[in-house]
């Protein structure tokens, strides 16, 4: 059996899912289904208590979660697909890739989803058996950040989604997510380690400079301060990531290096650009062209140094 639920008034989603032939049981919010017959109806104040009842009380071994208009062939393709997968998701051609960007930046599991953010999907129950899932209204990415899934499936459609567009408390529940895995506390140490670095290069620099030309000193600082943090980012910020193996560890360090440099010239060129053509001081205009190149060494290493 198969347990439909709908967390939204949807008559035209209960026509649709009438042309399916398939064992299922419909579940509603009582509020708003209070008229309809043939489905299992669920007391709740809010669209969070609705869809906690709903994962505990459903029967299906299968869950489809319809949180948007979609037609019933494509939910008949998606019924024949879980039987291969444990996640079956529908593609919305509408989508923010921003969006998509930030979620994939701070919950990395994501990036297995080409649309972590729709609302239309299909599980099966044992994905989050013995998992404590939060009730949210982009359920998905609770599914993905908890859930015990390894096959998983997509399917392009032009389903209607809803969503409350409570950016503010969305927002908010995303940034606590990733913090509960661990993936803010990634960024501090980033942060951390890059500080460290910079500490570390300046006391090489005053170490070598009574022995040798700045011309030859500052370059060897740069390059102590640049393994120093690529050592410390590997064993502590990026620990949980990467083969660790001898190849593995240099082909790593190799990109690390390229990416560097490249955050180096953004730096560079940020500076001279706002100086010289736009007057700020180089001070401040030294600052803006670091904090450019830490968001670019951060995104680069998160992406593709250490990827998932």
């Amino acid at each position: 059996m198969i347990s439909i639920i709908i967390p939204y008034f949807s008559p035209k989603m209960l026509d649709e899912i009438k042309k399916i032939s398939v064992e299922k049981e419909i579940i509603v919010p009582e509020v708003a289904y209070k008229n309809y017959r043939g489905v299992k109806k669920i007391k709740a104040n809010t669209l969070e208590e609705f869809i906690e009842k709903s994962f505990k009380e459903c029967q299906g071994e299968e869950i489809l979660f319809l949180g948007g208009v979609v037609d019933a062939k494509t939910i008949e393709k998606m019924i024949q697909e879980i039987d291969s997968a444990d996640i079956v998701y529908l593609i919305r051609k509408k989508k923010s890739r921003l969006a998509r960007l930030f979620i994939h930046l701070i919950l990395p599991s994501s990036r297995l989803f080409e649309d972590p953010l729709t609302q239309i999907f299909m599980i099966k129950k044992e994905v989050i058996k013995d998992c404590y899932i939060q009730p949210v209204e982009k359920m998905l990415i609770e599914v993905i950040a908890r859930g015990n899934y390894k096959k998983v499936k997509k399917i392009e459609s032009n389903a209607e989604t809803k969503f409350s567009r409570n950016y503010r408390g969305y927002s908010k529940y995303v940034l606590n997510l990733a913090w509960q895995q661990g993936e803010l506390a990634r960024f501090i140490k980033f942060g951390l380690v890059g500080l460290a670095s910079a500490i570390f290069n300046e006391i090489l620099l005053w170490i070598l400079l009574p022995v040798m030309d700045v011309l030859l000193a500052g370059p060897l600082a740069i390059e102590g301060g640049t393994i120093f943090a690529f050592i410390f980012n590997d064993i502590w910020t990026f620990g949980d990531r990467g083969k660790r193996t001898i190849r593995g560890f240099f082909v790593r360090m190799a990109k690390y290096h390229l990416f560097t440099l490249v955050g180096v010239i953004i730096n560079l060129v940020t500076l001279i650009i706002l100086s010289k053509f736009f007057g700020i001081n180089p001070l401040t205009a030294n600052l803006t062209g670091m904090a450019l190149a830490f968001i670019w060494n951060f995104l680069t290493n998160n992406f593709i140094v250490w990827s998932t």
